[in-house]
């Protein structure tokens, strides 16, 4: 009888997350942000592509911005630029040309021959003039101390896709950027819950060309209501809790807003790293 009722509450749970990863409603959800709201957010763009988005990130101080390590690989520095004090992509704010780029040193992202392991999805860019602080721009909180967020309330901000005519592996003309600053509150899972919600999602499409591996100290997992989450174009964006910036964001590139974990990077594990590379490079 036990083997019966457990196999029953495995099918039930199958179904259940199964249902949970049809296609959602397009928008993915967030609201629009007030001008001064999110300071600390840092736009990655071509410079020669005014109103584009390689990715987000955030700032750590007057010559540093935080972000994913993969959106430092396709553009030369010299090629970009970083956009700040603004909630739109196409007018307003402060431009800063790139200096460098600094990906972390063991960045590895696939784990071959289908998975992606996003475990060191981390990376600095240096400005070549200090960025100037005001109402609007601000650098964020970082720490070194690693602390449980289990069930705690975030909020991530992002100008990536807000709506999308597509479902796992879209070109990008399809792809749909929103052109002003959208957040959300979203809810930080624990590792448990994470690692059982991103297997179940492989198990259940097996298919699907990208399977994350979830570290058990790297990352960090969220998730919040249907139709709500990160989506192409917000890697790098910084998951905050409370004051605190926690996590970069590395994946919501899945099923965007279809409550699937979206995957962050641990800040607090990368302080010294960080730390490091800012002194080494002054």
């Amino acid at each position: 009888m036990l083997k019966i009722s457990i196999i029953f509450f495995i099918l039930f749970i199958c179904k259940l997350s199964n249902a949970n990863l049809e296609l959602a409603p397009h928008i993915v959800g967030g609201q629009n942000a007030t001008l001064g709201q999110f300071p600390f957010v840092a736009i990655y763009q071509h410079k020669e592509r005014k109103g584009s988005l390689a990715c987000g990130g955030g700032i750590l101080n007057d010559r540093w911005i935080l972000t994913a390590a993969h959106c430092l690989e396709n553009f030369e520095p010299d090629e970009m630029i970083v956009l700040v004090g603004t909630i739109s992509l196409v007018e307003g704010g402060t431009v800063y040309e790139v200096e460098n780029v600094f990906p972390f040193d063991y960045y590895e992202v696939e784990i071959p021959p289908f998975f992606v392991s996003n475990w060191n999805d981390i990376g600095l860019i240096k400005t070549k003039s200090p960025i100037i602080f005001n109402d609007f721009t601000q650098p964020m909180t970082i720490t070194s101390q690693t602390r449980i967020f289990a069930n705690m309330k975030g909020t991530v901000a992002g100008f990536g896709a807000y709506f999308t005519n597509i479902t796992l592996n879209p070109p990008p003309e399809e792809i749909v950027l929103s052109t002003n600053l959208r957040f959300f509150d979203t809810r930080v899972l624990s590792q448990i819950e994470c690692n059982y919600r991103t297997y179940l999602f492989n198990f259940l499409n097996p298919d699907y060309p990208i399977h994350h591996i979830i570290h058990p100290t790297n990352n960090l997992c969220t998730l919040q209501q249907r139709g709500t989450g990160i989506c192409f174009g917000d890697s790098g964006s910084i998951l905050v809790v409370g004051n605190e910036a926690v996590g970069v964001a590395v994946s919501g590139v899945r099923l965007c807003g279809n409550r699937t974990p979206d995957i962050y990077m641990r800040i607090s594990l990368y302080y010294g790293w960080i730390q490091h590379v800012m002194q080494r490079n002054l």
